[in-house]
């Protein structure tokens, strides 16, 4: 080992007991929460100018596929819409669907 690299593992200090910090991830940004029935919906408008409704469906899209891992009786759908002259997206809830059978398969199979 080099000087330079001893004098820069020296400068770390091992700890122990520190607490961990609580998960901030796990704070709900988007209330899917509250679409508690299949049919009910909620309009979201991009905040800012340099927002576009692009990435906000993106940004939904991933935080519903997030809440819907850990919620497996919800599913949504997000749509761009036009609404009162301001583009944004509107999230559904919609029934959960179990998948289909294929044609020519049984249940069993």
């Amino acid at each position: 080992m080099s000087p330079n690299e001893e004098e820069y593992l020296e400068e770390f200090v091992v700890e122990y007991d520190v607490p961990l910090p609580a998960d901030r991830r796990s704070s709900l940004k988007y209330p899917w929460h509250r679409l508690d029935k299949v049919g009910a919906t909620v309009f979201f408008a991009p905040d800012s100018e340099q927002d576009t409704t692009k990435k906000l469906k993106n940004r939904l899209e991933q935080s519903l596929r997030t809440y819907r891992s850990k919620h497996e009786d919800f599913n949504f759908i997000c749509r761009v819409v036009l609404e009162n002259e301001r583009s944004g997206v509107r999230v559904w809830r919609i029934p959960t669907q179990t998948a289909p059978v294929k044609a020519g398969a049984s249940k069993d199979s």
